[in-house]
Order: structure tokens, then C-alpha cells, then sequence
């Protein structure tokens, strides 16, 4: 078994502060910035074309602005911006990155009601050459729907822009609300996904936060119990491909100080 690193938020009530300096550089703002649009909801990058920089911001009021941040420079300018063009979709909600030079973009919209109230949706964007445009390359739809199933809650892509994987962290199994995390090859013509229905307790929110690196996924379930009944003390599922199928590595993971309403798992990433 390989080891992986991965960073967890949980709402604890004391949290723990590392001794560690960050450089704060200059704001970067939307090219045309409104009252409560709230930008930086959700922000990803990677790694652009020519040593650049490039990062998706997504933002509540129904937008991702795309920003670069050129060599030797220390601030991102946000130009092109996304959007679905439908109101109250909450699109931005969940934004990821991948692909050669940042070439591949997925935008959640999980209180998309085409089938649903609140069933959702993501966007998935491509752009054909490094430092073009990003266009509307598809939109996907949760394979089953259901009401306020809240598709599009959290996105993640793989670095090579291959896989997305979408988490639906109210999807429904028998009628009764599990969460659910699903991963499309998207390498190709985007046919029906590897759908994982682990949810650990009713109402866990399994697939509220879900992070992709290489051959492995962690998915967050923040409002699960453990088998002692802690209430909402949150959860991990951590997933290894194997042979272009994710299996699961080992059982659900629990802090080892879990208390009451830390809702771990709340967000995730992982390197390694």
C-alpha cells in the first residue's frame, strides 16, 4: 500500500495553527465585480502553458472567471468568465482544473432543476489551443436524478484531464438519501460513469467533497456518524484505481479525537 497525503477541513472548535509564513499577494478581482457576488467560493489551478499559471474562481452569483498569472509575476488577472446562463443554478459552487497546460475546466452547478428541484448539473469546458478561449465542450447530468440530489456539489479532474469525478452528496439508493460519487472517462465520448454508493449512514453527505490524484480519490462525507453514534462527526473514504476501476482502500477513516459536529471531511485533497 502506497502512501498518499491528504489534507481534511473539519469544523472543529479548536483548530490547529501551523507555524508557517505565506506570502499575501495583490487581490485579484472580476473584470466587472458586483455586490455579493462572491468570488472565490471556489478557486483551482494548475499549471499553464510557457511556465504560466492558471486558475478557475468560482463565484455564488452564477460565474467562474478564468485568471493567469504570467512568469515571474505574483498576481492572477481574471478575464474570460463562464457561465451557465441559468439563474439560481448556483454555478461556481465547485470548479477543478486539469489537462495539458491547464487545458480542461468542470464548473458545478448542483441547484440545476432540469429534471429536479435541485438535481444538478456540471460543465465541463475545453479550450484547443494554450492561451485561447475556454468553450462549452458538454454539460452532464446526474445519471439518476432525483430531488435536491445536488449533482455538481464538488468536481475534481485528473492532471492528465481524462477523468472527472462529481460528487452528489444527497443521491438517493432504494429512496433513502446514501450520497454518491461518480467518475467519467471523459478521454473520449463521455458514456455512463463508475458510480460509488459507500455512504456510511443515512444523511452522511457522501460525496460532499471529493479530491483526485493520479490513481487515487478521497471522498468526504462531513455529517456521517460513526458506530458509536457521534453525531455528525464526519467522515473519509479513501479509493484506489485498479485496472481503471476505483475500489475502496481500507475502511472509512474517522478522527481519532472525533467529537460531536466536527463534520469532517467538509473538504479534502490529496497528493501522492
Amino acid at each position: 500500500m502506497r502512501k498518499i497525503t491528504i489534507a481534511v477541513l473539519a469544523l472543529a472548535s479548536t483548530p490547529a495553527l501551523a507555524d508557517v509564513d505565506f506570502f499575501v499577494g495583490p487581490r485579484s478581482l472580476a473584470s466587472n465585480p458586483a455586490a455579493e457576488d462572491l468570488l472565490g467560493y471556489a478557486v483551482a489551478a494548475a499549471e499553464g502553458p510557457a511556465g504560466s499559471r492558471i486558475a478557475v474562481v468560482g463565484a455564488l452569483a452564477g460565474f467562474a472567471a478564468i485568471g493567469t498569472m504570467l512568469p515571474g509575476e505574483d498576481q492572477f488577472i481574471l478575464g474570460q468568465q463562464l457561465s451557465s446562463g441559468v439563474s439560481g443554478d448556483v454555478f461556481g459552487l465547485a470548479v477543478a482544473i486539469g489537462g495539458p497546460d491547464g487545458s480542461v475546466i468542470a464548473v458545478g452547478a448542483p441547484e440545476d432543476d432540469t429534471f429536479f428541484l435541485n438535481s444538478g448539473k456540471v460543465y465541463l469546458y475545453r479550450r484547443a489551443s494554450p492561451g485561447g478561449s475556454f468553450t462549452l465542450q458538454t454539460s452532464i447530468d446526474p445519471p439518476m436524478p432525483v430531488n435536491v440530489g445536488n449533482f455538481g456539489t464538488s468536481v475534481a479532474l485528473s492532471a492528465d484531464g481524462t477523468r472527472l469525478v462529481v460528487g452528489e452528496p444527497k443521491a438517493q439508493q432504494s429512496m433513502v438519501e446514501r450520497g454518491a460519487v461518480h467518475i467519467y472517462d471523459i478521454s473520449g465520448a463521455i458514456g455512463a460513469p463508475q458510480t460509488l454508493a459507500d455512504g456510511i449512514t443515512v444523511g452522511g453527505r457522501f460525496g460532499q467533497s471529493v479530491a483526485l490524484d493520479n490513481n487515487r480519490l478521497v471522498v468526504g462525507a462531513p455529517t456521517t456518524d460513526d458506530a458509536m453514534m457521534v453525531d455528525q462527526t464526519g467522515a473519509l473514504m479513501a479509493y484506489q484505481d485498479v485496472g481503471g476501476t476505483f475500489v475502496a482502500d481500507g475502511a472509512p477513516l474517522f478522527a481519532a479525537d472525533r467529537a460531536t459536529g466536527d463534520r469532517l471531511g467538509l473538504a479534502v485533497a490529496i497528493n501522492g
